[in-house]
């Protein structure tokens, strides 16, 4: 027996037809595209998306993008790891 599912179930059609006691669907994702909504719609199956969750993580990892570049992060790193340093006074770039 099967109240609730939790995860990220692709498709799933068929096979909500023989778990007669599911109620839910909890998908670990923000979109329901690739989960057969409708399927669930007709047997009465509450499907829920997990939209917002990582909008933190997301803002902070694009502030994190946006640092490396105005810092060239990559260039940096591939010189230090071919034994080039560059002493700060060849990199003007400050924040603060």
């Amino acid at each position: 027996m099967t109240d609730f599912l939790l995860g990220f179930p692709r498709g799933f059609g068929e096979e909500m037809k023989i778990m007669i006691h599911l109620k839910l669907v909890q998908l670990l994702s923000a979109g329901y595209d690739r989960f057969t909504i409708d399927a669930a719609t007709q047997l009465g199956i509450l499907v829920a998306n997990n939209g917002g969750a990582n909008k933190i993580a997301v803002a902070e990892h694009t502030i994190l993008l946006i640092l490396a570049l105005y810092k060239k992060l990559c260039k940096h790193h591939s010189e230090l790891k071919n034994g080039v340093w560059l002493r700060e006074k060849d990199h003007p770039l400050r924040l603060f």
